[in-house]
């Protein structure tokens, strides 16, 4: 779950800082696949008992993230203007 947080938080930084949309966008797709890939390795592992919908909860916070993209582009964009 950490990492999904760290993802949200990333993409909305991303947005805010690297000036081409496309590499903001890239970068938080490629945060948020890796945290949904950890959440199915830590679900299905059988080392704990980490229930099947945290990959739910993960895609949620991937999107999220991508969303929180789109919204400091939009947001950096408009300070710009």
């Amino acid at each position: 779950m950490p990492l999904a947080i760290l993802t949200t938080v990333l993409g909305y930084v991303f947005g805010r800082t690297i000036r081409r949309p496309a590499v903001a966008y890239a970068l938080t797709a490629t945060g948020a696949s890796l945290s949904v890939f950890q959440m199915i390795w830590a679900v299905a592992d059988g080392r704990g008992h980490d229930p099947g919908w945290l990959v739910a909860v993960a895609m949620v916070f991937g999107a999220a993230a991508l969303g929180l993209t789109r919204f400091a582009l939009g947001h950096r964009a408009r300070i710009a203007s």
